[in-house]
């Protein structure tokens, strides 16, 4: 992890979470569980794939009548090492299974949503399969 420092960009993306409390984690009152392939009861009645990888419960929320997909952390459109644009899986520091990380993409890939909205990034249009290849060459 200290490698990641040697690049501004994982500098100053440290300094911000830092001082502005990203570092620190929030108790949560109540949690949910649900599991994969639910339908969660919220507007969007998104579906859950599981996603391990970056963490062991990693998942993804499908929107289908929305051709949308909530990535997450699965994958993230920069590289959150140097910030470069385009598909990324977390670097391998920040991942429990970089290896679960790259299958999980399988599971992604066949979901076919157009417009992804990931948790570093800006959102694409370039649907999953493309996204999913980008990220795959990278590897």
């Amino acid at each position: 992890m200290l490698g990641m420092l040697k690049h501004a960009h994982s500098r100053r993306a440290l300094r911000h979470a830092i001082a502005n409390g990203g570092v620190k984690q929030s108790k949560v009152r109540e949690v949910i569980p649900f599991d994969d392939g639910d339908e969660l009861d919220v507007p969007g009645r998104l579906r859950v794939i599981h996603t391990p990888g970056h963490t062991e419960g990693h998942c993804v929320l499908y929107a289908p009548f929305e051709d949308a997909l909530f990535v997450g952390d699965a994958i993230n459109n920069l590289d959150l090492v140097t910030g470069q644009p385009g598909a990324h899986l977390a670097p391998q520091a920040a991942n429990t299974s970089t290896n679960q990380a790259y299958e999980s993409l399988s599971r992604i890939e066949e979901l076919d949503a157009q417009t992804l909205y990931f948790g570093h990034g800006d959102p694409s249009t370039q649907g999953t399969r493309a996204i999913v290849a980008e990220a795959r060459a990278k590897r």
